[in-house]
């Protein structure tokens, strides 16, 4: 049987016939392929893009960067290109994954589903700006100011950028929370009583996470982290409460 290629068809659909594993596997790779397209033409677009992204993602207190082989920048900025890609072609993928698995849902998982694509992009777009424009400059003052007369920092290129990829990818999936949650209580693994009882647990972890991803004496950066964290957990618990899913 042939991939559905209508979301409206596949929609339509109340389940999905039985069919061969061979079937299943056709239209597991030729979703694959169809990601791995979106996400080759976006690494593309970046890699063209890079001059101009570079100077965007270096925030003081770095001014400069140094690299310390000749192969290093033409290596970073292959590996940034593609990190970036797939950033910017996520929904794509996401797309491919949920026409991958909705036949096989019931009609209401499926609109459910694929309602969920952009609100989890906009939120780990939301928690990504907040890593490079608050969690990256806090966290590198602090560890900074390890240096000594006898200890100058001398920061690579590729050491600068994979600190900021983890900062930028940690906080925006720390904000993936109400995404997580809302999935959570609609397959019933999660009771939304439950949640609210667990509500300071909650608190702590992200208070916990934040810490990880900017090192600092300062509770200032954790906070500025954490709280629109929690906020967005409050938000979801609002919106389960009013009208989510009424499992659990």
């Amino acid at each position: 049987m042939p991939l559905v290629t209508d979301p409206d068809e596949i929609l339509s659909r109340s389940d999905d016939p039985p069919r061969p594993l061979l079937s299943h596997l056709d239209d597991l790779r030729s979703c694959i392929v169809r990601a791995a397209a979106g996400w080759f033409a976006g690494t593309c677009l970046a890699y063209a893009a890079f001059p101009k992204i570079l100077p965007l993602l270096i925030r003081p207190p770095i001014e400069k960067l140094v690299f310390t082989s000749p192969m290093e920048p033409f290596l970073v900025q292959m590996k940034l290109s593609a990190v970036l890609g797939f950033g910017a072609t996520l929904p794509w993928i996401m797309y491919q994954s949920w026409r991958f698995v909705a036949p096989g849902l019931k009609p209401g998982e499926r609109g459910a589903l694929r309602s969920l694509i952009w609100p989890s992009y906009a939120l780990f777009l939301a928690g990504g700006a907040l890593g490079l424009a608050v969690a990256a400059p806090l966290g590198l003052r602090f560890l900074l100011s390890f240096q000594t007369s006898y200890l100058v920092p001398y920061i690579t290129l590729s050491s600068y950028l994979g600190y900021v990829s983890f900062l930028v990818f940690g906080t925006g999936f720390v904000f993936q929370l109400p995404i997580v949650l809302f999935v959570l209580v609609s397959i019933g693994l999660v009771k939304r009583e439950t949640l609210r009882r667990y509500r300071r647990h909650v608190l702590l972890g992200l208070l916990v996470v934040a810490a990880v991803i900017t090192p600092s004496p300062d509770i200032t950066g954790q906070l500025l982290v954490a709280l629109p964290a929690y906020l967005l957990f409050e938000l979801s618990m609002l919106v389960l409460w009013l009208g989510g899913p009424r499992k659990g």
